[in-house]
């Protein structure tokens, strides 16, 4: 019987966890651990192996001499992903006055203009290139806008993704801006027929365009255009941010099983004091006593002398 009632108490004990509190914090636990493994640390190990790959590819091409564009960017379509920042080179000339800024797009945390110039290549193709950056004056006006180097040159820099997002082309302060590197609506914008993808022009080549033009524009180095900054070649916190996310999703579980048996252990303790709090004290039942008080010393003794009935040789009194 006592069995029994352990068991059932026991049974009784575990009700306390499919109360609703305790079903929502293991339904909130399990829905954590699920997306921790199945999209929170994906997508930061993801974006480390992403930027592994960006960094092997920029490292080969700063070891390695500029490519033709020809041989990388297509007469149509876009260039595979294993192609982006391929160092190339172009020869043709700018066309400044299809130029569109790329407006709010800080570069290091700098209130920024960036240059998109086409180049139309000797090759007949048409290439929108990033001249780089200036600074806005009067906060979010543009200044002067500085031009290229005219004639036919010869121009480097890295292949660049087409931005798959859109953004209309719109005349703010007498100059068409744009918030997208979309190679398609700007060409549509500026009625010309450009390459999906673009070209960032590098700092030698910049640089060697600046001095060639001497900054004639304005007559003042404020607006000399500065390169866009490469990506560090360092693959950031994503790895550890993923095993982090990995570490999560197990001891989520882990801890609430223990916020379980925590909980177990006190309503046990809880009930054994409760249960010694109301139990009756116990004493050592009372010896048999005759009518005279003294004590029996078998039950079958009701004579009241002390058991002494006989007497020598067995004669009663």
């Amino acid at each position: 019987m006592a069995a029994t009632d352990g068991k059932s108490t026991q049974r009784a004990g575990w009700k306390v966890f499919l109360t609703p509190s305790w079903i929502a914090i293991a339904i909130l636990v399990l829905m954590f651990t699920y997306f921790a493994f199945s999209f929170l640390a994906p997508w930061q190990l993801g974006k480390g192996e992403r930027k592994s790959e960006t960094n092997h590819r920029l490292q080969a091409a700063l070891e390695h001499d500029p490519v033709p564009a020809g041989e990388v960017l297509p007469d149509e379509g876009p260039v595979g992903t294993d192609k982006e920042w391929t160092h190339v080179s172009l020869q043709g000339q700018f066309e400044p006055a299809k130029e569109v800024l790329l407006h709010n797009r800080p570069v290091d945390s700098n209130p920024a203009f960036q240059l998109l110039t086409p180049f139309k290549t000797t090759d007949g193709l048409t290439v929108l290139v990033n001249r780089g950056w200036i600074p806005p004056a009067e906060g979010v006006k543009a200044v002067d806008i500085p031009a290229p180097p005219t004639g036919q040159r010869t121009v480097t820099g890295f292949v660049r993704l087409g931005e798959g997002s859109t953004s209309d082309v719109v005349n703010a302060d007498g100059v068409p801006q744009t918030q997208v590197i979309n190679t398609s609506t700007i060409g549509k914008a500026q009625g010309i027929e450009l390459a999906h993808d673009y070209v960032q022009l590098d700092a030698e080549s910049l640089n060697a365009m600046n001095e060639a033009t001497g900054n004639e524009a304005t007559g003042s180095g404020d607006n000399k255009p500065r390169p866009i900054p490469l990506p560090q070649l360092d693959n950031g916190p994503h790895l550890s941010y993923g095993i982090q996310w990995i570490a999560f999703g197990i001891l989520a579980p882990i801890g609430l099983a223990w916020a379980i048996r925590n909980e177990w252990r006190e309503r046990k303790l809880e009930e054994k004091d409760r249960a010694a709090a109301v139990a009756p004290e116990t004493a050592e039942p009372n010896q048999l006593v005759d009518r005279y008080g003294r004590q029996r010393t078998h039950l079958g003794d009701r004579s009241g002398f002390g058991g002494r009935s006989k007497n020598n040789g067995g004669e009663r009194f």
